[in-house]
């Protein structure tokens, strides 16, 4: 009788193990079932879109940094803006809430100012910058006030920018000390042919001109390449207000008469960094994580270039974005699983190369380091927010938080997936190479994404 009782026992622990064994086979690493696996396989792989071009999809969990999916994911593709998700985690790390504008010291009857790459200054974007706006009207009702040399690159542009880019918003010149954003805001009211014009130096700059176009709209800006000669066309048919933004050249002359129209001091220029001081006083930002937030909703380039000079204002005292990089590569992602060749903060640079499984790699440390929270606070919500508001709603919450990056035939999305769940899992959809518009490659996605969201 005991013997019966063992052989049952026995039994029912083998058939137990069994069907333990059975539901893990059914799985995969980490929470897709076989079958879910499977569809997936079939979605990414067969795609008609998808085939046009190559593409890469890797998929881990974000509280373990478990793989649960990965195909391509250790290949390399060109991010776009989905470099900025480097440049957001190096920012957070090295300058935190604390980000510099400038510094000034005084040597005599003489204020030195020392640029340290602030991208908000009198920038139409952020209002809120008074305080240091304030302090530099003051600086600059003095007696002199000296630019001080602080080791800018020169490039006004980053390596591998396309040279056309130059009358366009998202291609604004970095500077060691942006006003305005580097730009010239038009503001066309409804109904009104002229525009208004800020800032003032350009208003004696800007001529009415009809494009040599084709396809003309109805309101339209464009600058001289190597000028700072501005125009315009409106054939006031706008019901609405109009806002456009063109970069303005970032040369010495600009800068003198950008400062100069805010005080009356003596302003030149210093060789170096000038006679030594007793002590530095810094203006910081008053809104840093309006910075980032924008810079990951909006795309904003101009601020994610600014940002890696700043990083390098601080660490090295010198606006070298390279240096900046280069200090991220070695103290921040030193153990990627794939190299990475980064160039830019904004991702306008062809040069640059990261893997699916990299990107998702640092978005599962920026996820770790600073919490969901922070992830809802900086990265676009589908269906709500920046470049993905129009696409990936959820039933009342979004479901995915998410960087885009586009470059002509490239297209990426990486970023957060919160699934039906409540589970929350980090993934990388990376394509290249692929002719003609991206839209195809956002409607795929979010029909995969979709299937995700379901089957985690």
């Amino acid at each position: 009788m005991p013997g019966a009782c063992f052989s049952s026992i026995h039994n029912f622990l083998a058939t137990l193990a069994a069907c333990l064994m059975l539901v893990a086979a059914c799985k995969s690493p980490a929470h897709l079932s076989r079958s879910d696996k499977r569809s997936l396989d079939e979605k990414v792989t067969q795609s008609a879109v998808f085939e046009n071009g190559f593409s890469a999809l890797h998929l881990i969990e974000a509280e373990t940094g478990e793989e649960i999916y990965s195909l391509r994911g250790g290949k390399h593709f060109t991010p776009a803006s989905n470099i900025k998700i480097l440049a957001l985690f190096t920012a957070l790390k090295t300058l935190g809430d604390s980000l510099p504008l400038f510094h000034y010291a005084t040597a005599g009857d003489t204020t030195i100012i020392y640029p340290n790459g602030g991208p908000t200054l009198f920038n139409p974007f952020f209002p809120g910058e008074e305080k240091a706006e304030q302090k530099l009207l003051e600086l600059l009702s003095g007696n002199a006030v000296g630019i001080a040399e602080v080791h800018f690159d020169g490039n006004r542009f980053g390596p591998g920018w396309t040279w056309d880019g130059y009358p366009h918003n998202y291609q604004t010149e970095r500077s060691a000390f942006p006003l305005y954003g580097n730009r010239v805001e038009f503001v066309f009211l409804p109904g009104e042919k002229e525009p208004l014009v800020s800032p003032e130096f350009a208003q004696s700059r800007v001529a009415f001109k009809k494009p040599n176009e084709d396809f003309v709209r109805d309101v339209m800006t464009w600058r001289e390449e190597k000028s700072n000669e501005f125009y315009y066309y409106s054939d006031g048919s706008n019901e609405d207000s109009i806002k456009r933004y063109v970069p303005f050249i970032t040369d010495s002359e600009t800068l003198l008469e950008l400062l100069g129209s805010k005080g009356t001091a003596e302003l030149f220029f210093l060789d170096n960094e000038g006679p030594s001081v007793e002590e530095k006083h810094t203006l910081f930002s008053a809104f840093p994580d309006s910075i980032y937030r924008r810079m990951m909703w909006q795309s904003d380039n101009f601020l994610a270039e600014q940002l890696l000079i700043a990083v390098a204002g601080e660490v090295f005292d010198s606006l070298d974005a390279q240096l900046a990089i280069d200090y991220a590569l070695d103290s921040f992602f030193s153990d990627v699983p794939d190299i990475i060749n980064w160039y830019d903060g904004s991702g306008l640079s062809r040069y640059n190369l990261i893997s699916p499984r990299t990107l998702t790699y640092i978005l599962h440390h920026l996820f770790e380091e600073y919490g969901m929270d922070k992830v809802e606070e900086f990265f676009p919500a589908g269906g709500r927010s920046g470049t993905i508001r129009n696409r990936y709603a959820g039933n009342g919450s979004p479901f995915v938080f998410a960087k885009t990056g586009t470059l002509r035939n490239n297209h990426s999305l990486s970023g957060y997936l919160k699934a039906e769940s409540g589970k929350v899992y980090i993934f990388s959809f990376m394509h290249s190479n692929f002719p003609g518009s991206s839209i195809p490659h956002r409607e795929e996605m979010e029909s995969i994404l979709r299937f995700l969201y379901r089957a985690l």
